[in-house]
């Protein structure tokens, strides 16, 4: 397994509190630090797995079981070798997020 290093961007904290920081670290995210700046919150991680996408998910997933108020807005990977990896995903995650929007306009 190799070490894949990328940056989760989350929309909707501005700054973790510490409950937050703790349900994240609970979650399953031991291998991770959480930053915020500029009123823009991170979880960076350094997870081990067989492929950078396989990273990525269980990421995902774990960030997801902290049941923060947040999205995610992005991610990033460190790896030159990963960046046409985390474009596919954050062209998904744009995608999923203008679907939801003209959703949400809809119902209006």
């Amino acid at each position: 397994m190799k070490c894949h290093e990328f940056k989760v961007t989350l929309d909707g904290i501005p700054e973790f509190s510490d409950d937050e920081i703790e349900r994240v670290y609970e979650a399953g995210c031991e291998d991770a630090t959480l930053l915020s700046r500029d009123g823009v919150s991170f979880v960076m991680f350094d997870r081990e797995a067989d492929s950078f996408l396989a990273a990525v998910s269980s990421a995902v997933r774990d960030v997801g079981r902290a049941r923060l108020a947040a999205r995610i807005a992005r991610i990033d990977a460190d790896d030159p070798a990963d960046q046409p990896s985390a474009a596919a995903i954050n062209a998904i995650l744009e995608a999923a997020t203008e679907m939801a929007c003209s959703t949400t306009a809809g119902r209006q």
